[in-house]
C-alpha cells in the first residue's frame, strides 16, 4: 500500500469543504447586480426616445449636446432678467458672456464626455445646421458652439418627447426625483473613485 505524500495530506486536510465556503457565486447572479438594471434602463429609455429622435433627425448623444446648449441659453436669459430686477442676488451675477457659446471642454464637463467623443457629434450637428462652430475672436484656440434657429426650435419637440416617455413610465414626480438623486449620487461616487485611481 502506497502512502500519500505529506504535502497531499496537508492540502486535503486544509481544503475548505462545500459547506464551509461562502456563497460567492451569489455575487455574480444577474439579479443581484446594480450595473445591469442601470444599463437596461438606459438602453430602454433611449429606445423609447428613438421614434421622437428620428423625427427630429438627431441621435441621443446629439440630443444631450443640444440640451446642454438649450440650458446654457436659458441660464443666460435668467441671468439677464435677474440683473435687471435683483442686483443683489447671487443668481443675478450671471453675466452675459463677451462671446456666446460653449467650448468642447465646457460641454464635455456637463456630459462627462471627452473631446474625442464630443468633436464628431458637434461636427455632425454643425453639418446639419443645428449649431454653429466658430473660433473665438478673443482667443483663437477656443472653438465656441452655439445654437442656430433650427437647433433652438427643436426644443419644443424635445419637450413633447420627455413628456410622452415620462407618461409611459407611469412613475410619479416624487419617484423620478428620488431615482435622480440616487443615480446622481452613484455617478459622483464612481467618478470620484475613477479620478482617485488615475492619480
Amino acid at each position: 500500500m502506497v502512502k500519500n505524500h505529506p504535502a497531499e495530506n496537508h492540502l486535503k486536510d486544509n481544503s475548505p469543504s462545500d459547506t464551509t465556503l461562502p456563497d460567492l457565486s451569489a455575487a455574480l447572479r444577474l439579479e443581484n447586480q446594480l450595473c445591469f438594471p442601470i444599463y437596461s434602463a438606459s438602453r430602454l429609455i433611449t429606445q423609447a426616445y428613438a421614434p421622437y429622435l428620428d423625427k427630429m433627425g438627431i441621435t441621443y448623444p446629439q440630443y444631450l449636446v443640444l440640451m446642454t446648449l438649450w440650458n446654457y441659453e436659458d441660464d443666460l436669459k435668467l441671468g439677464q432678467k435677474l440683473n435687471s430686477t435683483e442686483h443683489n442676488t447671487s443668481a443675478a451675477n450671471l453675466k452675459k458672456p463677451s462671446e456666446p457659446g460653449l467650448t468642447v471642454s465646457q460641454i464635455g464637463e456637463k456630459l462627462l464626455l471627452d473631446s474625442g467623443t464630443l468633436t464628431p457629434i458637434l461636427q455632425k450637428l454643425d453639418h446639419n445646421n443645428l449649431i454653429v462652430r466658430a473660433r473665438s475672436k478673443i482667443d483663437d484656440r477656443r472653438v465656441l458652439n452655439s445654437l442656430t434657429d433650427l437647433g433652438r426650435n427643436l426644443k419644443t419637440s424635445a419637450l413633447e418627447m420627455g413628456y410622452q416617455v415620462f407618461c409611459a413610465s407611469k412613475l410619479t414626480l416624487e419617484q423620478v426625483e428620488s431615482l435622480k438623486v440616487a443615480i446622481k449620487d452613484l455617478v459622483c461616487r464612481v467618478q470620484d473613485h475613477l479620478e482617485f485611481s488615475h492619480h
